[in-house]
């Protein structure tokens, strides 16, 4: 007489129910589906295309780097509170890429911003510049969100 315990242990994996299977497919069709989506907000929602790149803090959204390069240098500075887009109802968690993705490329918008306890109005492009290879670099290895 076979004990339920010995009969477990010499089942092979090919006949688990259908229900595993199933399960596994699953798991590993959702495990694909979310790194596909990382890779391609990683991709087309990053706001270092437009010259600088902004992180959430408990009290709004702040400028975290500016690009050398690109189209907001000399007009942002890190640190600088982003209040609001196109002089829109202000935001404290809202990113401001959700706003600038549907903006066509090359089109003006305003930033206002408070920086050193007063707000400005900031005019700033979306068109778009080559981000640098280091910065490239930095992505992929992780060191930068997006």
């Amino acid at each position: 007489m076979v004990s339920v315990a010995n009969q477990a242990s010499t089942e092979s994996p090919a006949n688990r129910h259908w229900f595993f299977w199933v399960t596994a497919a699953a798991g590993i069709f959702f495990i694909a589906f979310f790194i596909f989506t990382g890779v391609m907000s990683f991709k087309y929602f990053r706001l270092d295309k437009y010259g600088y790149s902004a992180t959430t803090r408990a009290n709004g959204m702040y400028v975290a780097t500016v690009e050398a390069a690109g189209p907001a240098n000399g007009k942002l500075q890190v640190g600088d509170k982003i209040l609001a887009v196109n002089d829109g109802v202000r935001f404290s968690s809202i990113p401001p890429f959700r706003q600038l993705r549907s903006f066509p490329e090359g089109q003006s918008y305003t930033l206002r911003i408070e920086r050193a306890g007063s707000e400005q109005r900031i005019e700033l492009s979306t068109a778009q510049f080559p981000v640098s290879e280091y910065k490239q670099k930095q992505r992929w290895q992780g060191y930068i969100a997006y």
